[in-house]
């Protein structure tokens, strides 16, 4: 019996037992589908997050104070920092960031919209890559008038008025000392996935206006970019430098590139997708336990016909490369199945997201080549009892 033949009565043989053929491709359609449907959908969502991340710049950096430490009011940076990190000659931008929690009460309803209110000034639309859809952002004359004027993002301003183009009304912010009043000049675009994963909405209002409101004068955060990306690990050095000696402290403050916090955002996500892409390998493994054990009854059942067939002069290694055909066809239509499925699942759930799965080569072969391995392996055992059936046995058996 040749290659064509032992393929054209396996064929033959998984098409006469349609229910049975589905239920014994089942488990490798679900495993192979969910290591698909995870692996792209992770990898998608990896690159949507590289590319948004990618447009702040390698050269952008950010300082904070070490929270392990035992820090003094005297420690915590203020504006004047800012100051002494913009007169670096290698920085270009600097931004401080003070963010507290807010509520926005929306328009012609009682409900509240949670918010995060960041106080900045005009710099920070330039070292965090704001994208302005209407208006226009905070600028230097907002800051040093300390004017009460706000920028929000779009997703707030259909939460609130019910447009995008929010720019010139009135926007009630609800602090912790009470309520504040501001005029919408910008409105700046949200990220894609604000929606779906809830993100919060932002507020962005001059850091002098706020220092005025709460009486403070502490920042959380300094952001700033560089003018040359090549000296970053001096420049982080210096900065460190300037704020220790105008201080008078040593080792409180964190000097980090903005790529490196993604960077362990990757891994996470990296670790993430391997956990449960193993949970779908799992599933491929009882698949593979199940073709097996539907190839043994297929032997049980067809031990008779495997009588006949050696009693025509059909080898013991023809009847195993038949058996070893089926078993390799059962798992490589049930993985081009579940691959199927696993990227049209992961093309949804890429749409409803707002960013595409990522579709790569190497996982379909190697999603093939796992089918085809799962088949052989489980395939082997049938084959071999079959191949070993006494044919005078299989005659005699009823």
């Amino acid at each position: 019996m040749n290659l064509l033949e032992s393929l054209s009565s396996a064929i033959a043989s998984v098409y006469s037992n349609k229910m049975r053929s589905v239920l014994t491709m089942l488990g490798i359609i679900i495993g192979i589908g969910s290591v698909i449907l995870i692996t792209s959908v992770g990898l998608g969502f990896q690159e949507s997050v590289q590319s948004d991340f990618a447009s702040l710049g390698m050269d952008s950096l950010y300082v904070t104070v070490k929270t392990d430490k035992d820090i003094a009011s005297d420690d915590l940076l203020t504006l004047k920092d800012c100051d002494l990190i913009a007169g670096h000659p290698n920085v270009k931008f600097v931004a401080p960031s003070w963010q507290i929690s807010i509520r926005v009460p929306v328009a012609s309803s009682e409900e509240m919209q949670q918010a995060v209110l960041v106080s900045t000034n005009d710099d920070y639309r330039f070292v965090n890559s704001i994208e302005l859809e209407y208006g226009r952002f905070l600028s230097s004359q907002d800051v040093a008038n300390g004017s009460r004027v706000a920028v929000i993002d779009s997703q707030l301003s259909k939460k609130v008025f019910g447009r995008s183009n929010s720019v010139g009304e009135k926007i009630d912010l609800k602090l912790l000392y009470g309520t504040e009043e501001a005029t919408v000049i910008g409105v700046v675009k949200s990220e894609e996935l604000s929606a779906v994963f809830a993100l919060p909405a932002y507020v962005y209002m001059p850091i002098t206006t706020v220092f005025d409101i709460y009486g403070s004068e502490r920042v959380d955060v300094v952001f700033f970019m560089l003018a040359d990306k090549d000296q970053t690990s001096q420049t982080a050095l210096a900065v460190n430098k300037m704020l220790e000696l105008s201080h008078g402290n040593s080792d409180k403050y964190n000097v980090q590139e903005l790529m490196e916090s993604v960077e362990t955002i990757y891994r996470v996500m990296g670790y993430i997708t391997a956990f449960v892409s193993l949970v779908g390998g799992v599933s491929l493994l009882v698949g593979g336990i199940g073709v097996m054990n539907i190839m043994l009854v297929t032997v049980t059942e067809r031990t008779r016909e495997i009588g006949i067939r050696k009693a025509l002069g059909a080898t013991s290694r023809n009847i195993a490369f038949q058996f070893l055909v089926e078993a390799v066809i059962l798992t490589g239509i049930g993985g081009l199945i579940g691959m199927t499925l696993g990227y049209a699942g992961a093309f949804l759930a890429g749409t409803y997201v707002g960013f595409l799965p990522a579709f790569s080569l190497p996982i379909i072969v190697g999603t093939l080549g796992v089918a085809t391995v799962i088949g052989l392996s489980s395939g082997v055992y049938p084959a071999l009892k079959a191949a070993r059936l006494d044919p005078i046995e299989a005659l005699r058996y009823e």
